[in-house]
């Protein structure tokens, strides 16, 4: 007789609760059944003074890499700080890159070869004092390959960074200037972070570029405003410009609205060849957050707007989730002085259609905004907490509510496992979809053994050695089976 055990998760709402529903006055496509829940939440950095959070992505494996600084004193330096978490945000390693006294990791994403590339800024001393870039490659494992500095005087930020079709990367970020006439960047490298080229794009007397994505013909499009800070506005907005594999202008679209401060914050691909940028204006003093679907000739597809509340919302990252995508930023309750800052998160299906909207109500912490979707239609935010004189990096995981992948290939994460009788190992299901992506469905797939005398499963489908010998495993998801190896040893008999 075969034990079978269907793994299921039921976490407690960790340290925040939730609020979320469909919106007075607004008639929404669909709502996500029932009320999203907690499914882990973690602190790190509770050794150091500080630790922050700049980027979060989801990694090929089912885990994610984080990227932000750490301080461990008062009067220490600020190190780059790189996170790399498993599928349930257990820490797997971690590592620290300096430059200068002030070091600042904003984005780390995984590379083709199964690595991570980091960009971020740090504070340079040569001639006057400002801002420069560096970039640093790492292996899979977190060992440093190479770490490459680009200063040519100028006050950039490397605040977004992409892999390119040749195996290069390029960078952007945030430019500034006394003169408040800034022109927005853009640096390519080789695999080896050897600069290709750095060049430099007007469109108004003031602009930068806050995101950055790679396109398959080799190119790049970048994503940022027009922010005139002297003179004329009247031209100002969010920008999107097409660049080539030689950093040569192929066009850019510009969304002009007349004293409304546009930005472009975020650039995903869209999964059918195109993309979406996420951007906000001020309209009638309220903020209003766009989502627009371009193609690959800069032609608008579809724009949506959504003015969600009273309150002030700011969404600064899109992410592609399920068949549609996410909306992850923060929502800003009362007036200043008396305001409390709120996660909230939007999702909305492939066409734009809101499908739900939430907020976490627990307020006031820091770095809101950041955050990624996760394979299983869950969605994983990034913060900072205060406790005491300390501030700690928070990451929590929203469950998934979509309807897991069906297409694809199924398997474990070994095909033979072994452990001592009257101990327990855990078992990670996996699927690959028809993309590429790995998806953990651990929580979704049956466990049976061929031998209960041997090993068996607990309430959260472990294995337990029962008895020294061999089996087997079969694990089934969604019509898929996959079979695996169990050997459990005798328990050593001390003398």
């Amino acid at each position: 007789m075969f034990q079978s055990i269907i793994r299921k998760t039921s976490y407690a709402l960790a340290c925040l609760a939730l609020a979320t529903g469909i919106l007075a006055g607004h008639s929404y496509a669909s709502s996500v059944n029932g009320k999203p829940v907690m499914e882990w939440s973690h602190q790190f950095g509770k050794d150091q003074l500080s630790t922050n959070g700049s980027s979060l992505a989801h990694t090929s494996d089912g885990g994610y890499i984080a990227a932000g600084d750490s301080r461990d004193n008062s009067d220490g330096e600020t190190k780059a700080y790189i996170l790399k978490l498993n599928s349930s945000g257990g820490t797997q390693w971690q590592q620290t890159v300096q430059h200068g006294e002030y070091t600042y990791a904003k984005k780390a994403v995984e590379t083709k070869d199964g690595g991570y590339i980091v960009s971020g800024t740090f504070s340079s001393d040569d001639g006057r004092p400002h801002n420069a870039v560096f970039l640093t490659k790492l292996t899979a494992q977190g060992i440093i390959e190479w770490d490459q500095e680009y200063d040519n005087g100028s006050n950039v930020n490397g605040d977004s960074v992409a892999e390119t079709k040749d195996g290069g990367f390029v960078v952007t970020g945030y430019t500034l200037s006394a003169s408040g006439e800034d022109s927005a960047y853009v640096l390519k490298t080789d695999a080896q972070g050897q600069q290709e080229w750095f060049n430099w794009y007007r469109f108004g007397s003031n602009q930068h570029y806050n995101d950055i994505i790679a396109t398959p013909d080799g190119g790049s499009i970048a994503v940022g405003t027009l922010d005139t800070i002297i003179g004329d506005t009247g031209s100002d907005g969010a920008i999107v410009t097409k660049l080539n594999g030689d950093g040569e202008e192929q066009w850019t679209k510009k969304f002009i609205q007349l004293n409304s401060g546009r930005n472009a914050y975020s650039i995903t691909s869209s999964g059918d060849g195109n993309y979406v940028i996420a951007s906000s204006a001020e309209k009638d003093g309220q903020d209003v957050t766009y989502l627009t679907k371009m193609d690959t000739a800069g032609k608008v597809i579809w724009e949506k707007n959504y003015d969600l509340s009273a309150d002030r919302d700011l969404f600064t990252t899109v992410t592609r989730a399920g068949q549609g995508f996410a909306l992850i930023g923060n929502v800003q309750k009362g007036s200043y002085p008396d305001y409390d800052n709120h996660f909230d998160v939007l999702k909305v299906d492939e066409n734009g259609e809101i499908l739900n909207y939430t907020v976490l109500p627990d307020p006031n912490l820091d770095g809101l905004g950041r955050g990624t979707a996760s394979p299983d239609g869950g969605i994983v935010l990034m913060g900072t907490i205060a406790a005491g004189n300390q501030y700690i990096l928070q990451l929590a995981k929203l469950a998934g509510q979509d309807e897991p992948p069906q297409e694809g290939s199924f398997y474990l994460d070994s095909d033979e496992y072994s452990l001592t009788a009257g101990t327990t190992l855990d078992t990670i299901a996996l699927f690959k979809d028809k993309e590429g992506l790995v998806h953990n469905v651990t929580n979704q797939t049956i466990f049976k053994s061929d031998n209960l005398k041997l090993v068996d499963y607990d309430k959260d489908g472990n294995i337990n050695g029962v008895h020294a010998g061999i089996t087997y495993i079969t694990a089934e998801y969604q019509g898929h089976t996959y079979r695996a190896s169990v050997q459990v040893v005798r328990a050593s008999v001390p003398k």
